[in-house]
Parts: structure tokens; C-alpha cells; sequence
């Protein structure tokens, strides 16, 4: 478990294991499964799932019996959270956390509005009739003016 979210393995000795990542968006009071991983080949009672840990963006799962003399570790990087903006996020401010206006699956959370990499997020509207320009200084250093209806 790290932060707001926790990873269970489910070795399966006749199909391949499983890990699933639940994530809770309430600070712990409810949870949902939000991703899961499967090996990309496996053999039955490789033990996929095994063992599990999760460290930031990093999930590291274990397989102690990938063939009859070794083991393996596969890792998985998590792309939400590190700061960049890519596949289908609109933003991400370098965490996982809600209330931030980044939510913790890298969608602008309603009422704020997120840019720049990493994002830097806004309670507000941005643009529409009646905005006033707010600058916003990013992490990198740079300012930006951005119109919006801000508080």
C-alpha cells in the first residue's frame, strides 16, 4: 500500500496469477479495483502475484516459479502521478492525490482547471465572458497568464 492506493496479488496455480491496484478517493473509507495485471505468458503455478509491492509509481510483482529453476520480478511504472501529461490525462501534478484539482487518475476535478507539466491547477472556469487574466507561476519557474474566472 502506498498513500491511496494498495495492490493485492492472487497467485493462481491453474491459470496464471493476477495483481489488482484499488485505489480509494475517500481517504480510505471505500476502495475500487482500478487496474489489473496479468503476465504477458505464463505457465500454471508460475506464481504470478506471489508477492507484491508498491513503492510511488512503481508496482514490482513476483513469480517464483517461471520455470522450474528460477523466478522473476516484472515491473510496472505508473504514468499518472509523475508529472508528465501523457496518453488520454489532462493533467498530472506529480502525485495521486484528490482535492488537489489533479484527480487521482489525472482528470481535471470539477471546479478547477489544471496546465502545464507538472500541472498546476486552478478553482475555476477557464476563459468565458467576464475573465480576468490570473498568472500563475509554474513549478519550473515560468509564468503563465491564463484567463479565467478564478478564486
Amino acid at each position: 500500500m502506498y498513500e491511496n492506493t494498495a495492490v493485492i496479488g492472487a497467485d493462481s496455480q491453474t491459470g496464471g496469477g493476477k495483481a489488482y491496484v484499488f485505489m480509494s478517493f475517500d481517504k480510505g473509507t471505500t476502495w475500487g479495483e482500478t487496474q489489473k495485471f496479468v503476465p504477458s505468458s505464463f505457465v500454471n503455478g508460475d506464481g504470478f502475484g506471489s508477492a507484491v509491492s508498491l513503492y510511488r509509481s512503481t508496482l514490482l510483482v513476483g513469480a517464483h516459479f517461471v520455470d522450474s529453476t528460477a523466478g522473476a520480478a516484472y515491473i510496472y511504472l505508473r504514468a499518472c502521478g509523475n508529472g508528465k501529461i501523457t496518453g488520454s490525462e489532462q493533467c498530472d501534478d506529480g502525485n495521486v492525490l484528490n482535492g488537489d484539482g489533479c484527480s487521482p487518475l489525472c482528470d481535471d476535478e470539477p471546479g478547477w482547471f489544471c496546465f502545464g507539466e507538472p500541472s498546476v491547477c486552478k478553482k475555476g472556469v477557464p476563459g468565458g465572458s467576464g475573465s480576468s487574466s490570473t498568472t500563475v507561476v509554474a513549478v519550473d519557474g515560468n509564468t503563465v497568464a491564463v484567463p479565467c474566472n478564478c478564486s
